[in-house]
């Protein structure tokens, strides 16, 4: 993907971090927190569904589900 060069090196960090976010999750939501116009925060909730928790544990993309 093609950079932006009239974004700022700060729109460019967080854009990064929200695309890494977004990529590694399965199920969820990825939100950006924003106080005066700048954004704050990123927030990652990750649902674990069930039947891909499964298929990722027999994978090895997930440890063991010991104790559920």
């Amino acid at each position: 993907m093609k950079e932006d060069p009239r974004l700022t090196e700060e729109e460019r960090t967080w854009l990064s971090i929200v695309r890494r976010q977004v990529r590694s999750l399965h199920f969820g939501v990825v939100q950006i927190v924003v106080h005066n116009a700048q954004v704050v925060q990123i927030e990652r909730t990750e649902k674990l569904r069930l039947n891909e928790a499964s298929r990722l544990e027999s994978e090895g993309s997930l440890g063991p589900l010991e104790g559920i």
